[in-house]
């Protein structure tokens, strides 16, 4: 179909066990008058490594309290854009809906930023909804908004919407991310983060749910990816046009991050095209213009 034509129902899950796939495939594909395409739910870790860096034993969020590591990064990241300037301007989030695709959240976080938590989902078979087993949900939604006055939150006001799509062993299938983007769609978000990425951009259901949500009003936010410093190493959905990639910066703020992907974008590739990306990541400025070190990549 057509992707105007997508309706939240357009999908059903399958399970089948493994000996009996093709014999599946098959019947599901023969039945033409009920069903337009049949694909394999893909198996998605997140976007590259990222929850090996928040279980290191060095690192203040290791195995789900991410208290220390927003302390260190939140109250800065708030300095280095000016944050304040926006909330003097009462731009602090306001009435703007933020669905955070990811790990889930702690509960800490969530008794401390109740007015914040708006709703929690969980879309993985685990138990205890959506409950964070690695601290990367919980550290997301802390940079949005966090309440902790020593430790501020970028948007103070925003409200969020936790969906849950990765397990404890860092796992999701496209099948529940597709789900989780229809229901943001209902819910009438304004913006999607999405934690995830792979070098696949031939999954056409993701993608064209991805575009589905850009058209009916939500930005759609999604890492770079951690495969730089090489060219060409953008991961998907970053690659969509419809989709506003981030880079990454070293600790210092000043400099791109070695690890961070970079285009040119390769979902393009087949009809001869290809663009820059990141779309977006720190800004460094001095005296001198050409210290300008990230803007488009």
């Amino acid at each position: 179909k057509g992707i105007s034509n997508f309706q939240v129902t357009d999908f059903i899950v399958v399970s089948v066990s493994a000996d009996e796939t093709s014999a599946a495939l098959k019947i599901l594909s023969e039945d033409v008058k009920n069903v337009s395409l049949v694909i394999l739910d893909r198996k998605w870790g997140p976007s590259n490594s990222f929850l090996k860096e928040f279980r290191r034993p060095d690192n203040p969020t290791h195995r789900g309290s991410s208290r220390g590591y927003e302390y260190q990064l939140s109250w800065r990241s708030t300095d280095v854009i000016t944050a304040k300037a926006m909330w003097l301007r009462n731009l602090t989030g306001r009435g703007i809906k933020v669905g955070v695709f990811d790990t889930g959240i702690s509960e800490d976080y969530s008794s401390r930023n109740a007015k914040n938590v708006i709703e929690q989902r969980n879309w993985t078979p685990e138990k205890l909804g959506a409950l964070d087993f690695s601290g990367h949900g919980t550290f997301i939604a802390s940079l949005f908004a966090n309440n902790d006055p020593e430790c501020p939150g970028i948007a103070p006001d925003v409200e969020l919407y936790i969906y849950k799509i990765f397990t404890r062993e860092q796992e999701t299938y496209t099948s529940w991310i597709v789900d989780a983007i229809d229901h943001a769609i209902e819910a009438r978000l304004d913006l999607i983060n999405l934690s995830i990425g792979g070098p696949d951009f031939t999954i056409a259901p993701f993608f064209e749910r991805i575009k589905v949500a850009v058209e009916a009003g939500i930005m759609i936010v999604s890492a770079a990816g951690n495969d730089g410093p090489f060219f060409g190493t953008i991961n998907h959905p970053g690659d969509l046009t419809e989709v506003l990639t981030v880079g990454g910066v070293d600790d210092d703020g000043e400099t791109i991050a070695a690890y961070s992907s970079r285009g040119m974008t390769t979902a393009e590739l087949a009809t001869g095209m290809g663009r820059f990306k990141p779309d977006l990541c720190l800004l460094y400025t001095s005296d001198a213009a050409d210290d300008l070190l990230c803007v488009d990549l």
